[in-house]
């Protein structure tokens, strides 16, 4: 009796393990290329936030603080993004390459989100106006790599 017991408590056990395993692969309900697609869209909102930010600022018609406010708010999204992707677990090497092609575009818009922070604060030799043009070289190639992986 004191076996049986031990057995399905060292199955129970594994089972709880494999479960929490399997559910750490990707969002209950959400396959990979949803995982992609939804990272890709939250960094595209998250950068062009950013550029309106700038853009904005720039014209004077909205603070540096609250530029660089709306900044750092862009900036957590693109990381979550960047974190969302980098986490996923993708079946087969397809899966790996879109993935991969995801973050690197994700992770250039988040290179341009910090660049930005810093050119309103001005501790970056970049301009307001070359931190908005990489903003929105960034938003054209998350673009194009949405089309390529949208399903």
């Amino acid at each position: 009796m004191t076996r049986a017991r031990g057995r399905r408590g060292r199955s129970l056990a594994c089972l709880v393990c494999v479960t929490l395993l399997v559910a750490a692969c990707a969002p209950p309900g959400r396959s990979s290329p949803e995982v992609v697609g939804d990272a890709l869209t939250e960094t595209v909102a998250a950068a062009a936030t950013a550029r309106l930010a700038l853009e904005l600022y720039s014209s004077g018609d909205l603070p540096r603080e609250t530029a660089r406010t709306t900044l750092a708010a862009s900036l957590e999204d693109a990381h979550q993004a960047a974190l969302d992707l980098g986490t996923l677990e993708v079946p087969g090497p397809q899966g790996s390459r879109t993935r991969d092609e995801a973050l690197r575009a994700v992770s250039d818009a988040t290179s341009a989100i910090v660049t930005s922070r810093s050119a309103v604060s001005s501790t970056s030799d970049r301009t307001v106006d070359e931190s908005t043009a990489a903003l929105t070289d960034a938003i054209e190639r998350l673009d194009r790599v949405q089309d390529e992986v949208a399903p």
